[in-house]
């Protein structure tokens, strides 16, 4: 039995594809599913623990595209280390760069998690934000559902480069 799952395991392994590449503070992460015709990229970045000489993103804020044929899905992503609502929750991502006024966008904990989830890139609110992010230094993010919130920093040192090949990935 155990070996079955170990060829499983390196069979889904190979199925996926994948490149990973820093900018500054960002990590941008690029797979491909030969088997379901997905390629994704993502970046991210934010506060980093360290354990055991192992040095950890504990909470994060970035972006991610995922292309299958001619549908292109933009989303903002976000992760936290302890449950901030239900698997399939409405949550709300408020982010504040720099000075720049806090901009609030509403999303939802990805259906399998209580850690992480996402916010679709729909309007021009969403633009104004991306064009905050790339020129400045530091973001504040809070992540808030009615049972808790988290706040935490994100450096803006390589959002930029980190994430334009995902912007013009995605660009419909």
């Amino acid at each position: 039995m155990m070996k079955y799952k170990l060829s499983l395991a390196v069979f889904s392994w190979l199925l996926m594809a994948a490149q990973v590449a820093t900018y500054g503070d960002w990590v941008v992460d690029e797979r491909s599913n030969e088997a379901t015709g997905t390629r994704t990229m993502s970046s991210k970045a934010g506060e980093y623990v360290e354990s055991e000489g192992f040095r950890t993103l504990q909470s994060y804020f970035g972006l991610r595209c995922d292309v299958k044929g001619d549908s292109k899905n933009l989303i903002f992503i976000f992760g936290v280390d302890e449950p901030v609502a239900e698997p399939g929750s409405d949550i709300t991502i408020v982010v504040k760069v720099d000075g720049d006024p806090p901009i609030n966008i509403t999303g939802k904990t990805f259906s399998g998690s209580d850690t992480t989830g996402y916010a679709r890139y729909l309007s021009l609110m969403h633009r104004d934000l991306l064009d905050q992010l790339k020129a400045g230094n530091r973001a504040t993010v809070q992540v808030r559902s009615p049972l808790s919130r988290f706040n935490y920093a994100v450096s803006l040192v390589g959002f930029t480069a980190a994430n334009e090949r995902i912007l013009e990935m995605c660009r419909k």
